[in-house]
């Protein structure tokens, strides 16, 4: 396949450490797009509870299923709505 030895040797590591290799993770999180439905959820928690922290809302997101964990928004890119 002619892989680089880092890149053998950085699929092992991850098979090691999570037990299964899942092509499409890590990346920067504040690259990844917000969907509309994260807007709207982000719009409504804000006008809800106007003092709500940038965490707490991200907290709501995954326990409301919202969006999964790796794909919460990043709490900078929250603020900013």
């Amino acid at each position: 396949m002619r892989l680089a030895r880092q890149t053998v040797s950085n699929i092992i590591a991850n098979f090691v450490r999570k037990g299964h290799v899942a092509a499409g993770e890590g990346g920067n999180r504040t690259s990844l797009a917000r969907t509309d439905d994260v807007n709207y959820y982000v719009e409504y928690c804000k006008k809800v509870q106007p003092s709500i922290d940038s965490s707490e809302i991200q907290r709501k997101l995954v326990e409301n299923n919202v969006c999964l964990q790796q794909n919460v928004p990043s709490r900078s890119s929250i603020t900013l709505k």
